[in-house]
């Protein structure tokens, strides 16, 4: 569920994705408990990240067409957030932005645990079921 605690909650779904900030954090947290997902969407802002990190948050997903934002008195050097998160930590990192079937390579070489596919993978079961397929496809050939 996205940006809906209480909705992910009330649904029994497994789960929700927040904008990042602690405080949603912790709110959806303490709604859902330990037992279901929390993962945020940190729009490639560093201190956030590691500050849910560091709270326990399941995922984290950036843009992976957002540069880094660095803090004040942080190098002003602008990076891919994907790649920057893969090499120093262990929590997932979700390529957020759809990503084409072209860019799986590139994403899953950056350190990507996961990929967005195009929205337009929803229109029919169908599609979405080749689209899964295709993108496993191309998972599998990064090996």
């Amino acid at each position: 569920v996205e940006q809906d605690a209480g909705l992910a909650a009330e649904c029994a779904a497994d789960g929700v994705q927040i904008l990042g900030s602690l405080e949603r954090y912790r709110e959806a947290r303490a709604l859902l408990g330990s037992d279901r997902i929390v993962g945020a969407l940190c729009e490639g802002v560093r201190h956030t990240a590691m500050e849910l990190a560091e709270a326990g948050i399941d995922y984290v997903a950036f843009d992976q067409n957002t540069p880094m934002i660095f803090g004040e008195g942080e190098t002003s050097e602008q990076g891919d957030p994907i790649t920057w998160w893969a090499d120093l930590f262990e929590i997932p990192v979700v390529a957020f932005a759809p990503a084409s079937i072209d860019t799986v390579n590139t994403l899953v070489k950056a350190g990507s645990n996961f990929i967005r596919p195009d929205d337009a993978m929803w229109s029919s079961a169908e599609r979405a079921a080749d689209t899964v397929k295709r993108y496993n496809a191309g998972i599998d050939a990064c090996d």
